[in-house]
């Protein structure tokens, strides 16, 4: 038995517990254990660099070179800010961990089996939360669980009727089937965006099948659409609708297409940011915002020496380029557009992720680093990359067979 087989289903269901341990963490601490911030970011860390192990174990060529680049680049900027942003360092982990992870220990049936093990859950406690609200804050507190680590104020519990996410109700109205009522799910993501998120990503994944693969892809989309609706996600609506509509680009435009995306985007954050003034919390408002954090960047913030974390909070352009400098952003990204894809199926989920990648980098600051997601989402690119480059190296018999038939047919004939 090979590594790969050894470590292959357990690598799936430690994707499983990176999508569910914050629900757990939220349950313990609800129960009266002592859960702290510190605990939370041990538990992240320790996913991730189980991950990082297993993959050392199986197929240590596949991630070496790309942690010595990380650990390079991190290290020359910490010489000249004498500084070391850990919270940077564990994001640009987590990409390599899980996508290595997946493609020296994954396969389709594991891609297949991490995305169950993560959906059953999400859309079990999607109706548990849906239809007993009120018993399911009993057990998971999640405003007061936000509290605690510091990511909500304190004195938001005192206006907020409800002990669940603070975004869980949306006042103004659904925007998303607005019969269903103000709540918004979260599941066990404890929180809306990223159950949004999760659903934008399972219809990028269902999208990347060939058609005739339908009992495999329509319960995966089924699954993606029910989590953007259940959460009212706004964005993974709307990236959702540019999803279907790249479906249709030929694959081999998919490169050309997605490697200048954050460019052209970048550019018309910073137009935007130009012609719309204010603060709001519409579309249009929300990217002018984020191109105002780019605008504002000091020069010294674009090389990851200074940190302006504070005003990168819902621009994930400006957040990237503060957390890794620009030398290191520009890096993963060219290796994100050369990583080898076999198949079609894999370049048709790894170009619907760059555009998700691209789309989310303009209203989330940190979001697309949250473990709960984007481990799910690598590594489902890593398994593909696994199998398409599985399957082009078993030799087909067609054509084969089709050699023997034209053989015979003089025989035949005579």
């Amino acid at each position: 038995m090979t590594r790969s087989n050894t470590f292959g289903n357990a690598s799936a269901w430690l994707v499983a517990v990176a999508a569910s341990y914050l629900l757990l963490l939220c349950g313990m601490f609800t129960n009266g254990l002592p859960i702290t911030n510190v605990v939370v970011m041990f538990v992240d860390a320790a996913v991730v660099g189980v991950a990082i192990a297993v993959t050392l174990y199986i197929n240590p060529r596949v991630i070496m070179l790309p942690l010595l680049g990380i650990a390079l680049s991190f290290g020359v900027v910490a010489v000249f800010s004498q500084v070391i942003d850990l919270k940077a360092v564990r994001d640009a982990a987590l990409i390599v961990a899980f996508l290595t992870l997946g493609m020296s220990a994954g396969s389709g049936r594991r891609a297949l089996l991490a995305f169950w093990a993560v959906s059953i859950p999400v859309i079990t406690f999607a109706f548990f939360e849906w239809f007993f609200p009120s018993t399911f804050a009993s057990y998971f507190n999640v405003l007061a669980f936000y509290i605690m680590r510091g990511e909500l104020d304190p004195r938001v519990s005192e206006y907020a009727d409800t002990s669940l996410f603070i975004s869980s109700v949306r006042s103004q109205g659904r925007f998303l089937l607005p019969f269903l009522g103000p709540h918004r799910v979260s599941s066990i993501f404890i929180e809306p965006v990223s159950m949004g998120n999760f659903g934008a990503i399972a219809i990028a994944w269902g999208l990347s099948f060939a058609r005739r693969q339908w009992r495999t892809w329509l319960p995966i989309m089924a699954v993606g659409v029910s989590a953007v609706i259940l959460a009212d996600a706004r964005f993974a609506a709307m990236v959702s609708v540019i999803f279907v509509l790249a479906r249709f680009t030929p694959v081999p435009w998919m490169r050309t297409i997605i490697a200048p995306a954050p460019f052209v985007i970048i550019a018309g954050l910073l137009l935007m940011a130009t012609l719309i003034p204010g603060a709001g919390d519409d579309l249009p408002t929300r990217l002018a915002q984020s191109g105002n954090s780019l605008a504002n960047l000091e020069l010294e913030s674009l090389f990851g020496l200074v940190s302006q974390r504070d005003a990168t909070l819902d621009a994930g352009y400006a957040y990237v380029l503060t957390a890794f400098g620009l030398p290191l952003s520009l890096a993963l990204w060219a290796c994100f557009i050369w990583l080898p894809t076999p198949g079609d199926q894999s370049a048709r989920f790894k170009f619907l992720l760059g555009l998700y990648l691209c789309a989310l980098l303009c209203v989330s600051g940190t979001s697309l680093f949250a473990l709960k997601t984007a481990a799910l989402a690598w590594f489902m690119l890593g398994c593909s990359i696994a199998s398409d480059a599985a399957s082009a190296r078993v030799p087909s018999r067609v054509p084969k067979s089709r050699s023997n038939q034209r053989q015979l047919t003089p025989e035949i004939a005579t």
